[in-house]
């Protein structure tokens, strides 16, 4: 097994291979989607690598979003795991290990400062088996109104994939200007 650096003459093996991988159906991860989310993204594409069998086919694909953040007025790159894909067959060969860190190098040559991410229980013992620390846990609370449960529920409907088209508003591009990288 081979990891690189993804190509955009990748796109389309690992749209299928997020599909095939995770069980998603037509209308789960198709390429208006993924290109909205890694390609056309405001912070900039998704830097993502995969790992191709001898054959050259894509067994595994690895994604990471990238994030701006401010410290003390000193901009940060930060990047998360995001999306991560190994073909059923070629599960338990350390593709998932492979491509992480087989990314890092990259990453950091890319001026990104620092990898972060918010595992799942599946792949959390990957991530501590890499060394990696678990930092802790974003606090949450709820809080409950009297009457709240019964109105909400009836607001309560599946949301649409994509946003409706609407004149109501500015363009966000005229609002808020070109965004630097």
């Amino acid at each position: 097994m081979a990891v690189r650096r993804a190509t955009d003459n990748d796109l389309a093996e690992m749209i299928e291979l997020c599909q095939r991988s995770l069980g998603c159906d037509a209308g789960g991860v198709d390429e208006a989607f993924f290109r909205w989310k890694h390609v056309d993204n405001p912070a900039g594409p998704s830097p993502s690598w995969v790992a191709t069998a001898p054959t050259g086919e894509i067994v595994g694909v690895r994604v990471f979003m990238r994030w701006r953040f401010q410290e003390a007025g000193k901009g940060l790159m930060g990047v998360r795991a995001v999306d991560t894909a190994t073909a059923p067959e070629w599960r338990g060969r350390g593709v998932f290990s492979r491509l992480t860190l087989g990314a890092l190098p990259g990453l950091t040559d890319d001026g990104v400062d620092f990898v972060f991410n918010t595992p799942n229980d599946q792949s959390r013992p990957g991530y501590l088996k890499m060394g990696w620390e678990l930092v802790g846990r974003m606090p949450f609370g709820v809080r409950f109104r009297p009457g709240a449960l019964v109105f909400g529920r009836s607001l309560m409907a599946p949301a649409e994939r994509w946003g409706e088209d609407t004149s109501v508003g500015d363009p966000a591009v005229d609002v808020l200007g070109e965004i630097s990288t």
